[in-house]
């Protein structure tokens, strides 16, 4: 490039020096022109040269400027920028045991992700204050009773707060009496006999038992008090007849209430004077 520059200034300092030799830059003194002026042969002549001159020394000149400028506008479109292809895309084709392996590392680096969240949540509620667990209260089955009826079995649910339909009633038999009887004969010839002995005795008021546990036995009286059945019993022995005790049962209907009950409730229950026994479903 520093070349062609001082080309360029050495072909104008040339073209400079032949202007101002041919006379270029002299002042031409005007004339005032008349229309009797004349051109002389000679200065035709001389004009006619000049321009031949001028022209030889133009040509090689202008020529050497374009191939200057040429030469310049080539280098320039060397350096010009141009656009590099894009790179072609390698595509690597794997093998299936490639392809295994692949697979496995990522589902080993998901396991692994998993296990750290899985391992930081447990952190966290480890660090979270746990409540206090209350056990839960364990509840059981219990038939509360005897009532004497339903109206009773009703009044005592509403008085302790508690809501059942459980209510059911059972025939239970319960101790009753007591009775002085004479032993039962081996035969009904032999008890009628015996019957006669005791009337003769003076017991008037004897009858024979037709059912029950002494069956063919002879009954001399009932008392509720066993102390006075044995008093009686020991007057009879004094008068040569020997007599027994027996204290009689019967069937009385009962009623019962089947209720769900923690142990704190069965044992305030229980103090009150109330009679309970467990279900038979527990």
């Amino acid at each position: 490039m520093k070349a062609f520059f001082y080309l360029l200034c050495l072909l104008n300092l040339g073209f400079l020096f032949w202007q101002f030799h041919t006379g270029k830059f002299n002042p031409i003194a005007s004339k005032p022109i008349t229309q009797s002026s004349i051109l002389l042969v000679s200065e035709s002549a001389r004009a006619q040269r000049g321009a031949v001159i001028s022209g030889v020394i133009d040509q090689p000149i202008n020529h050497l400027q374009q191939q200057a400028t040429d030469r310049y506008l080539d280098k320039v479109h060397q350096v010009e920028w141009q656009m590099k292809p894009l790179p072609t895309p390698v595509v690597v084709q794997l093998e299936k045991p490639q392809i295994a392996k692949l697979t496995e590392a990522k589902s080993s680096a998901e396991k692994s992700s998993d296990s750290k969240k899985l391992a930081l949540q447990s952190s966290e509620k480890s660090k979270e204050i746990e409540k206090p667990v209350t056990p839960a209260v364990q509840r059981k089955c219990y038939d509360i009773g005897p009532f004497s009826d339903q109206i009773v079995v009703k009044k005592w649910l509403a008085s302790n707060g508690i809501i059942s339909n459980q209510i059911f009633q059972t025939e239970v038999a319960t101790p009753s009496d007591f009775q002085v009887y004479y032993p039962a004969a081996k035969s009904s010839e032999q008890a009628r006999n015996n019957k006669l002995m005791l009337i003769d005795k003076g017991l008037q008021d004897v009858w024979l038992i037709s059912a029950g546990e002494n069956k063919g036995g002879i009954s001399l009286g009932v008392f509720k008090e066993k102390q006075r059945a044995t008093v009686f019993k020991a007057q009879l022995a004094a008068r040569g007849i020997q007599a027994e005790i027996l204290q009689r049962k019967r069937t009385q209907t009962q009623w019962f209430v089947s209720v769900m009950l923690d142990k704190a409730s069965l044992k305030k229950l229980e103090a009150a004077g109330n009679a309970w026994s467990v279900c038979s479903v527990n």
